[in-house]
């Protein structure tokens, strides 16, 4: 695994139109984070574990679609936010109990918690940059 260095128009779009993520700056969550190629996703174009260390998939990283770039690691970073605000135990015990209670089905999880946060900010996320 080594670490992943998003093009400046990625940060650009994150950092600068993405809005305050539970009351912090993009710009802090950004700068708090590592991004590196993840080899094990579980399918997923983005994996955050830890706060400060983000996995996304090689298609991902070698996609030329910076918008596309921009939209998952902001996805991940609403997820950053959660757990700097929560606390990592007790983001990861709500995670583990809100996939346990989606019968171990990760599209179920978009319907409430903590993904359909990161997926409702992602969709207005998306709203602002798709005419940039």
């Amino acid at each position: 695994m080594s670490r992943w260095y998003p093009h400046d128009k990625v940060k650009y779009l994150v950092t600068q139109v993405g809005k305050p993520i539970r009351g912090i700056p993009t710009s802090e969550l950004w700068d708090d984070s590592k991004f590196y190629d993840g080899k094990k996703n579980f399918g997923m174009s983005g994996i955050t574990f830890s706060r400060k260390k983000i996995n996304f998939s090689k298609e991902l990283i070698e996609s030329d679609n910076h918008k596309l770039q921009a939209s998952i690691i902001y996805h991940e970073l609403v997820h950053v936010a959660q757990q700097k605000k929560m606390g990592w135990m007790n983001f990861m015990a709500t995670y583990l109990g809100q996939w346990m209670r989606a019968g171990c089905r990760y599209e179920n999880m978009m319907e409430k918690g903590l993904e359909n946060e990161a997926y409702g900010k992602q969709e207005m996320f998306d709203d602002k940059i798709r005419y940039l």
